[in-house]
């Protein structure tokens, strides 16, 4: 290759490498550079401030490269000799204070959006805004392939310092990017794979953030950024209690975010991205080689609950200089030396201290204001830094993430780090994530939930109140056949009192085996209305569970239908069969007995699925079941007359909550047929009863949302209530 003007042709970093081979993939998607920005107040000499860039141009290597990869086996950086660089002034003195703040943001923006062309050198833009004789604002974007942070830092700390010499800077020569190359070409890469592979170990995917929304492709990522600042009171704290422990106060922080993560995933063993910055300490002369060795590598965090926190914390720091001393090949290759799987991030939060260009006058100019832009595909990233205070900005997705949110995850990262200023003897599990005033909101505040209730009431009671008010309200409907609130009562009434005259009372269990019909209703508050407790038996269930639950719960009485007596087992206690004995249950007394029975009494038996051994019977009182359903009726603002369906099978704590709020809220209970419908089916069915609340299983559930558009109003609940 020959190129005129080359001072000299270098090979790529590992680093560079895999920065290249990102730009090369995204060159279609989006612009990649970082920014600086700040303000400068004094009489600036543009001219000079343009000479001083220059001459920092021409003492370092990078600042003169440009990349070549097409067509080659291996992609090179090209330096120039000499390099001329320019400066962009903006003239807006004549401006309004207004519409010079709207200029300056949409050509800050612009600026960020503008891509850098990486095969033409220089891999950087230098612009100045003036907006009066001596307010300007310096706007600096560079390519992540020349620089890093710190590297950025070292380069306007010469420039600065070139021009408040007028001339007659005299810097110690500068080393070169490629002595950088030489000595990384001598390190042990075999070293560095067992390392990673050992530390990664286990780990199959990236911690939980949990408060977020779910992953999605970084092509729709948003960013935005929030910021606190650490009372200066626990800053000191901090600093004190790091000097006498022996670590930084880098690694209090580091430990923070590692303790914000265990408590928001639920997860001991935690990893994030450490962004590590500056030519490695190792290589003589470090300090004046300006180059991209910024790599974000993993930090992988075991939060042991009883551990110490000084013990955990120096943890932690020994963990960092293990990474720091393996930091030299880049992220991509230890995904690779991992057990993620491909297609996902070894960690979706990352830590990159912002180690902040320090603020100063230079020959009467005064730098202020002093930011940074950086990109990231990672949904969180906490920037702290650590002068003049000590501020923690949070950078993140915000299509991941609200503002509520990333608001409540700073005050969090405060909270611990003023739980372990304030007590650093203290153990990990004790250091407190809230606040005092959203403790007391939680714990306080939110279980503030007393409202009144009925609480010596009864189920049948609260239905009574509702046929003696509304008995005319259609309170089952199947099919084309409907029975109101009057005449359920009185054939419930009459069930109750031939339950009477079979020793039915409070605490009596009477088993109820019916299909979805007129008599399931009429079964089960009859029962209620005896004082019994009624037992759900599905008659589809095999004989042999059926036997179980019949002895399990000692039912006395068995009510059923005449068409199902020959599948049912044999049981110690009496049946009686809601339909064939009807004639003589209809002799019996039409008015509400008195049975004695209490809010305290048993209102019903459910067993459980036995999917982890047998069956197991939940028994629930009607104090119990009054409570709840009167705040699903309240909560949920169920009026008189609401049309509800009842889908699922009565052995199925589900039905529980299609029946008793309809019934003690005059509601309609629209009964399914006994094989219900799915999908389209089921919608007709919904739109033919005018349904306006249904419960469903998910699996049902799933068939009406997906296989069939919602074009009817009304509340579904799968194991949770949701308002279409």
């Amino acid at each position: 290759m020959i190129i005129k003007d080359a001072e000299t042709i270098l090979p790529l970093s590992p680093l560079q490498e895999a920065l290249l081979a990102r730009e090369v993939e995204r060159s279609e998607r989006g612009a990649t550079s970082e920014q600086w920005r700040c303000r400068l107040s004094g009489p600036l000499n543009v001219s000079l401030f343009e000479k001083a860039w220059q001459y920092v141009v021409s003492r370092h290597q990078l600042l003169r490269a440009f990349f070549v990869w097409k067509d080659l086996a291996k992609p090179v950086q090209v330096v120039h000799k000499q390099l001329t660089v320019s400066l962009l002034h903006n003239d807006w003195r004549r401006m309004s204070a207004a519409t010079q703040a709207g200029e300056l943001n949409n050509f800050i923006q612009a600026e960020r959006d503008r891509p850098i062309d990486i095969s033409k050198a220089p891999l950087l833009r230098l612009s100045v805004c003036q907006f009066a004789d001596d307010e300007y604002q310096f706007v600096w974007s560079y390519h992540p392939l020349i620089l890093d942070d710190l590297s950025a830092q070292l380069v306007l700390q010469e420039v600065f310092a070139f021009y408040a010499d007028q001339h007659g800077h005299t810097a110690t020569p500068a080393r070169c990017y490629r002595e950088y190359l030489a000595w990384l070409k001598q390190q042990n890469s075999t070293t560095v794979e067992e390392f990673w592979r050992k530390e990664l170990r286990g780990f199959h995917s990236p911690t939980s953030l949990a408060v977020g929304r779910a992953r999605g492709d970084w092509l729709t990522q948003e960013f935005d950024h929030q910021e606190i600042t650490i009372p200066q009171a626990t800053q000191t704290q901090l600093q004190l209690l790091a000097e006498t422990h022996g670590f930084n106060l880098r690694t209090l922080i580091d430990g923070a975010l590692a303790l914000l993560l265990s408590r928001y995933s639920d997860d001991e063993d935690v990893i994030f991205g450490l962004r590590v910055e500056g030519c490695p300490p190792e290589l003589p002369g470090a300090g004046s080689i300006v180059g991209p060795f910024a790599h974000t590598l993993p930090l992988r965090v075991r939060v042991s609950p009883d551990r110490q926190v000084i013990d955990w914390l120096n943890e932690i720091q020994s963990r960092y200089e293990e990474v720091r001393r393996h930091q030299y090949h880049p992220l991509e290759q230890a995904k690779k030396w991992s057990e993620v799987p491909e297609g996902l991030p070894v960690f979706e939060s990352e830590i990159a201290f912002d180690n902040g260009f320090s603020e100063g006058s230079y020959a009467g100019i005064h730098v202020s204001e002093v930011d940074s832009f950086r990109q990231s595909n990672v949904a969180l990233t906490l920037q702290p830094r650590l002068s003049p205070e000590l501020t923690m900005k949070l950078t993140y997705d915000r299509n991941r993430f609200d503002e509520e949110t990333i608001a409540r995850m700073l005050n969090h990262l405060r909270t611990i780090l003023e739980g372990i200023a304030a007590q650093p003897e203290q153990t990990v599990n004790s250091v407190p994530l809230l606040d005092q005033q959203e403790y007391r909101q939680l714990v306080t505040e939110l279980n503030d939930t007393d409202i009144g209730y009925p609480q010596d009431q009864c189920i049948h009671w609260m239905f009574e109140s509702q046929a003696e008010q509304i008995p005319e309200v259609d309170a089952v409907v199947v099919g084309n056949e409907r029975l109101s609130y009057a005449a359920l009562n009185e054939r419930a009434n009459q069930l109750a009192h031939h339950l009477r005259s079979l020793a039915v009372g409070p605490e009596v269990r009477v088993a109820i085996c019916v299909e979805r019909s007129f008599d399931m209703l009429v079964g089960i508050i009859g029962i209620l209305k005896a004082g019994g407790a009624y037992v759900p038996l599905d008659p589809s269930y095999p004989a042999e569970r059926l036997a179980f639950m019949l002895e399990d719960a000692h039912a006395s009485v068995l009510l059923t239908q005449e068409r199902l007596v020959t599948q049912l087992p044999s049981h110690s206690g009496r049946t009686v069969c809601i339909d064939s004995d009807w004639p003589q249950i209809s002799e019996q007394d039409k008015t509400n007995p008195n049975s004695g029975v209490v809010g305290d009494n048993l209102a019903y038996i459910i067993y459980t699925s036995g999917s982890t051994g047998k069956p197991k019977g939940v028994m629930v009182t009607h104090r119990g079941i009054c409570n709840t359903s009167e705040v699903m009726v309240r909560v949920y603002d169920f009026p008189p007359g609401t049309r509800m369906l009842q889908f699922g099978s009565l052995s199925f704590d589900m039905a529980v909550f299609d029946i008793i709020p309809a019934i003690i809220s005059g509601g309609t209970l629209v009964l399914a047929p006994q094989n219900p419908p799915t999908g389209q089916d089921l919608l007709e069915l919904v739109r033919e009863q005018d349904i306006e609340v249904l419960t469903l299983p998910p699996s049902v559930l799933a068939t009406l949302l997906f296989g069939a558009p919602l074009d009817h109003r009304f509340m579904v609940k799968a194991n949770y209530w949701l308002s279409l």
